[in-house]
């Protein structure tokens, strides 16, 4: 598990989930946009080992993302 500040506007971009079983990414404060859809704080999205890397797009007021992700 991880977390990540994003400033105003910041993107981050997540890496290929590889060796586990999943990455769920938890919006721990401020707003963000989370492939492309708008997510507001403690909104959670789950990203299988098969799926694209996450895109994550601060608001104006920034964002604090947690990563946590499961071993096989």
């Amino acid at each position: 598990a991880w977390g990540r500040g994003c400033g105003p506007n910041e993107s981050l971009k997540g890496a290929a989930v590889a060796g586990g079983l999943g990455r769920f990414y938890v919006m721990a404060a401020g707003r963000a946009r989370v492939a492309g859809t708008p997510r507001a704080r403690w909104a959670t999205v789950f990203v299988t080992p098969d799926e694209e890397p996450m895109s994550v797009q601060a608001e104006s007021d920034g964002a604090e993302v947690l990563v946590l992700q499961f071993p096989q």
